[in-house]
């Protein structure tokens, strides 16, 4: 499963999208909620999936086009990983 998911284009709406930049106050579920005046039971799977589908519905603001449209936009941005093995940069690394 891994290896398909590499092959395709992906994005973690937490890490990846430019929240901050369209005038969040974070990436945290209940700052993106309150960015788009929604409120929710926080700490639920199920509640915390429906919540993060309205905020990636709702349009940015002065994009006009829906937060999950620029995140699939940075998705397909080429990126490259590099990890510092056996240097005193990978300690916090698992």
């Amino acid at each position: 499963m891994a290896y398909l998911l590499a092959k395709g284009a992906w994005a973690c709406s937490a890490t990846e999208a430019e929240w901050r930049k369209h005038g969040f106050g974070g990436s945290r579920l209940g700052y993106l909620l309150a960015g788009v005046g929604l409120f929710h039971e926080a700490h639920r799977a199920a509640d915390d999936c429906r919540a993060l589908i309205e905020i990636l519905a709702s349009e940015l603001p002065g994009t006009n086009k829906p937060a999950l449209a620029a995140l699939l936009e940075r998705a397909r941005r080429k990126t490259m990983c590099a990890w510092a093995e056996q240097s005193p940069f990978d300690e916090g690394r698992n």
